[in-house]
């Protein structure tokens, strides 16, 4: 398929569609391309499974920027600039889906809040690459 191609919101959000080569024996996602505009270091790479049909509290990074892709299934991902956005059910959203590749990079203060959309019994996965190591002390939560 073609090159990458990128929206960004007013909130400082990156999507990204991704690269998929196929083949007879499945496809392989290309996450990284080599020209990638990507201006964070990634220090840290993990990958969060949700359970079928659940939401996770919303929660944003105080220094962190977070690149999100589903690697299983489909997510909904919800952000928002302020908890009142949140409690007003003001925020935006994407659907990431493995049928369908995307990457999404989250600036460091936004609030988001990933949902488990049920597409498949077993749930749903994210990778999440990081410019830092994990640390609670910049990570705020907020459940609604």
């Amino acid at each position: 398929m073609g090159s990458h191609k990128n929206q960004t919101t007013s909130e400082g959000l990156r999507l990204t569609k991704l690269d998929v080569k196929d083949s007879a024996a499945g496809h392989v996602i290309k996450i990284i391309p080599r020209m990638s505009s990507l201006d964070a270091e990634i220090r840290e790479i993990y990958a969060s499974h949700i359970n079928t049909g659940v939401a996770s509290d919303w929660r944003r990074h105080l220094e962190a920027k977070l690149i999100l892709i589903a690697i299983a299934g489909s997510v909904l991902l919800r952000w928002a600039l302020s908890r009142q956005e949140i409690v007003d059910g003001q925020w935006m959203e994407v659907v990431l889906r493995v049928d369908n590749p995307s990457m999404i990079e989250v600036p460091p203060g936004i609030w988001f809040q990933m949902v488990e959309l049920a597409e498949m019994k077993s749930g749903s996965t994210i990778l999440s690459l990081s410019s830092l190591e994990h640390n609670d002390s910049e990570l705020e939560r907020f459940e609604r």
